[in-house]
């Protein structure tokens, strides 16, 4: 069962009493080559998410376990890690470990980098259709026992009256266990980093266009010239 917090309005400890309950929040990235603007909502919306953690944590239950996309390792190894690939979700995890939170190995580090590989080979460009199929149906499969191992480590680690928080771009195909209750983590100012993302993929695309355009142009040209 999933919950909208935005819907949340203090819900009695004793409504989820004995119960499993994931916090679940969307993982989002950044990097010093951002535009000041990006950079200046993906801090804001950490600060969001702080807060809204913490109102979970008083209402509902305290976080004990910690799940985080791409962690594979436990303890003061992964929290290094985290520390490069994450500035946002690093300073709260590292805060949650100080108040007795256990970040644990979500992930399976091969089912990662297979991930990563199937990635890179799909990207790189393929002319034949053939493996570019095979490459497609192996990453999808990839995908789905990715998940599927992420969701048997949470449904084996929470137990009952306890609470954890999820830090993963997309939960939705996760497969958890019926008595775990999902709170959605969504900031107000999520929705305008998506609006943002969108303008931007639109304008690089209609940038692409002109692009094009202007070559086909310039094409022509060349071959009335000549």
């Amino acid at each position: 069962m999933s919950e909208d917090l935005g819907k949340i309005e203090k819900p009695p400890i004793s409504k989820y009493e004995g119960k499993r309950k994931l916090y679940a929040v969307p993982l989002l990235f950044s990097s010093d080559k951002a535009p000041q603007k990006f950079k200046d909502m993906f801090k804001e919306y950490w600060q969001q998410v702080e807060k809204q953690l913490e109102n979970l944590e008083s209402s509902i239950g305290h976080i004990s376990h910690i799940y985080h996309e791409a962690v594979s390792d436990e303890a003061a190894d992964a929290l290094e890690s985290l520390k490069k690939l994450n500035s946002g979700t690093y300073l709260l995890i590292e805060k949650e470990i100080k108040k007795g939170a256990k970040l644990e190995a979500l992930e399976d580090r091969e089912l990662i980098l297979a991930t990563t590989d199937w990635e890179r080979f799909m990207m790189i460009g393929i002319a034949s259709q053939i493996v570019a199929k095979i490459a497609s149906d192996a990453y999808v499969q990839n995908t789905k026992e990715r998940f599927a191992y992420m969701s048997k480590k949470i449904n084996q680690t929470l137990e009952p009256n306890q609470a954890a928080v999820l830090f993963l771009r997309e939960y939705e195909q996760l497969r958890l266990d019926s008595d775990i209750e999902v709170f959605s983590v969504a900031p107000p100012v999520l929705n305008d980093i998506n609006r943002w993302l969108r303008d931007q993929a639109d304008r690089q695309y209609q940038e692409a266009a002109q692009d094009i355009e202007a070559s086909e142009e310039n094409s022509k040209k060349s071959k009335k010239v000549s």
